[in-house]
């Protein structure tokens, strides 16, 4: 298929229309909130996790619709974000005032240095397990690992910051993460799969499985208690977890085995 045809597709498919108006809403969305955040006095952390939650509603209306749509998206918007980057380093003065602007109040403490890397880690961790699992999986399906990164990042790490820096008392030995917040993020998590278990039923509680809903849900818990304790001890959160939430998943999960051995890929290949 050519760009073209693609470009000319997307406007002639009914669900990619629905999509593409869902997601500039969404779009429009942030750039008001992007605005008008500064005079609401909300701390920085609730500003920035709200973006969290927008991306989460971009990625599972596009995982469960079409998500070759998706991934070909993401990529767009990746290299949209690369050349706003360069645009507010290297650009004109009065293009990279406004952007310098419009993103001075969403850094937070980690954000060192010329380059802000906290929207593209963003954007990897939501979208790498979406193209790991539609390509690896070449049949044009999907699995719960598709969802590892809005489950983890887009809504676990979004809880965990905002409960953690509203309620947190309790430190992680060592670390700044709080009890609270960890909790947040693995309850978060627990809510998301249990409700996206009925938009995707098949992926989330296959019929075809030999495992009881019980015995799926204790796999949820595991699987949210493993990622809630790595998120309280690594830095780049937005990239190591999805990473870690995929190995997961495709260890204890049914139905999530990959036409190719995701551990042996190599091989397969040769």
């Amino acid at each position: 298929m050519d760009a073209v045809s693609f470009v000319s597709g997307c406007f002639t498919n009914p669900v990619r229309r629905q999509l593409i108006g869902w997601w500039s809403l969404l779009v429009v969305t942030s750039v008001t909130w992007c605005y008008i955040s500064p005079f609401l006095g909300l701390p920085t952390t609730v500003k920035r996790k709200l973006f969290h939650l927008a991306i989460s509603a971009v990625y599972i209306s596009g995982i469960y619709y079409d998500a070759f749509f998706l991934c070909i998206a993401a990529a767009v918007v990746f290299l949209a974000f690369i050349i706003v980057e360069i645009a507010r380093l290297y650009g004109p003065p009065f293009i990279s005032a406004i952007l310098n602007d419009a993103i001075q109040t969403f850094l937070d403490e980690t954000a060192d240095g010329r380059i802000v890397f906290s929207h593209f880690s963003l954007l990897l961790g939501v979208s790498m397990p979406v193209w790991v699992d539609y390509t690896l999986r070449n049949d044009g399906s999907h699995s719960i690992i598709s969802y590892a990164g809005v489950i983890t990042i887009g809504i676990g790490d979004s809880f965990a910051a905002i409960v953690g820096k509203a309620v947190g008392r309790h430190r992680w030995p060592g670390q700044s993460r709080t009890l609270e917040g960890s909790f947040a993020m693995l309850a978060s998590q627990l809510i998301a799969c249990e409700c996206l278990s009925y938009l995707d039923s098949s992926v989330f509680t296959p019929s075809s499985s030999s495992f009881s809903l019980i015995y799926l849900r204790l796999l949820w818990l595991v699987h949210a208690c493993c990622v809630s304790l790595a998120e309280a001890f690594l830095n780049m959160d937005n990239i190591l977890i999805p990473v870690i939430s995929v190995v997961l998943l495709h260890l204890l999960y049914p139905h999530t085995a990959f036409p190719i051995d995701l551990f042996n890929v190599k091989n397969t290949i040769l």
